[in-house]
């Protein structure tokens, strides 16, 4: 932080211990700028290093405008020392904390209707389990079908076991259908 600037503020705070006017004008000082109380603007120019006024100096108001940025930019360290946030960065964080509640308010109605897709591309949950349904059906039925061109492959193999492999088959299937 600038040294001249913590010199500064507690000088002022050690004039404003001397008596409650000063303490008035410092919180009138606050509220409405240096321009108001020649005595601060004294105070400021003396640790800034402007002794003479700045409407004397041609060239001195640029560096008086440079002194008044750095001040500022201390005094807003200063205020940070103390959690304070200017009313611009609260209303800009204000409105970007609007903007978050209103996409959660609309993100929450659409998780919210279960039924209800959504976004068009999307698939709902009755439509997943009857796809999965269906193509479990198919496998099974697929799987039936393989079996049975195995079974007619081993019949045409061995003529006399034919009729033993097909209750074999048979009892197979039934414990198949049993546990499903």
């Amino acid at each position: 932080m600038d040294k001249k600037f913590l010199e500064f503020w507690g000088n002022c705070f050690l004039n404003a211990a001397k008596g409650q006017e000063q303490i008035e004008n410092l919180t009138h000082l606050m509220r409405e700028g240096f321009g108001a109380f020649e005595h601060q603007m004294d105070l400021f120019r003396r640790f800034y290093n402007f002794d003479e006024k700045v409407d004397s100096a041609p060239h001195g108001s640029d560096s008086i405008f440079q002194a008044a940025e750095t001040y500022q930019k201390s005094y807003r360290e200063f205020l940070d020392l103390f959690g304070l946030v200017s009313k611009e960065d609260y209303e800009s964080l204000a409105e970007k904390c609007e903007a978050l509640r209103e996409k959660l308010v609309v993100l929450e109605k659409k998780t919210s209707d279960p039924k209800r897709p959504a976004d068009r591309n999307e698939i709902g949950t009755p439509e997943v389990v009857q796809g999965f349904e269906s193509l479990m059906k198919k496998q099974t039925d697929q799987f039936q079908e393989l079996m049975q061109s195995f079974a007619n492959i081993k019949r045409a193999e061995s003529p006399a076991k034919a009729g033993e492999d097909d209750k074999k088959e048979l009892g197979k299937r039934k414990r198949q259908r049993g546990r499903s």
